[in-house]
């Protein structure tokens, strides 16, 4: 007689909450090659076990996993991720149906394994891999945000698409090289602005002719 494997409003109910992070990280996982999934089965004892992803075997039956016997019927595209297939398979190994306890563990074990079989990445290597996005993001925003004195009495501020100039006028720096004006600010050239898309350039020279000639 068919059974049905338990969904998210039993099986998964049970888990502890980073077994539930896990598993909604798996959900975004596709499901792995059948020769991944017949090497990592025989690591954990399932090789008896079958798995079948098809359009209509589950979808006559009005759900997107099934296990019977020693097989496991994944429905595209909701059951086709590494969340769905270990679930299935926590449910074949010893009192992982029916128990929510047992399930929990098998589940927990399944998980242990893909980690180490390289279906999963590790905890350590999960934190590692948000520490490298954060890092990278925080990078991103500093330099669509960040601010550089310019050599002489320029600040410019980049915030995204918006460049913002900031010269302090009170201040002067002696007559330019004609000696026909005072300079206030300078970037001294023409300086980069921007990230590489916009390649943006700015020059600017900030004079006044008041007090040239004292």
């Amino acid at each position: 007689m068919l059974k049905r494997s338990y969904g998210l409003f039993a099986g998964d109910s049970c888990l502890t909450p980073y077994l539930a992070l896990r598993a909604a990280e798996m959900s975004r996982m596709p499901l792995p090659s059948e020769a991944h999934r017949r090497a990592f089965q025989a690591r954990v004892g399932l090789s008896a076990v079958k798995v079948t992803v098809s359009n209509r075997w589950c979808l006559r039956r009005r759900g997107t996993a099934w296990t019977y016997g020693n097989r496991i019927a994944l429905y595209r595209p909701d059951g086709h991720c590494l969340d769905t297939y270990l679930h299935e398979l926590a449910h074949l190994m010893p009192g992982g149906s029916g128990h929510y306890e047992g399930f929990a563990r098998n589940f927990r074990l399944l998980i242990g394994a893909a980690e180490d079989f390289g279906l999963l990445p590790t905890e350590r290597e999960r934190i590692l891999q948000v520490k490298v996005a954060k890092v990278a993001a925080d990078e991103t925003v500093e330099r669509r945000e960040r601010v550089t004195v310019m050599a002489k009495n320029v600040e410019l501020a980049v915030k995204g698409t918006k460049l913002t100039v900031t010269v302090d006028l009170s201040k002067r720096f002696g007559k330019s090289a004609s000696g026909k004006t005072i300079i206030i600010a300078s970037t001294e050239g023409n300086v980069k602005v921007g990230d590489d898309e916009s390649e943006a350039v700015i020059g600017l020279n900030v004079y006044t002719k008041k007090g040239l000639g004292a």
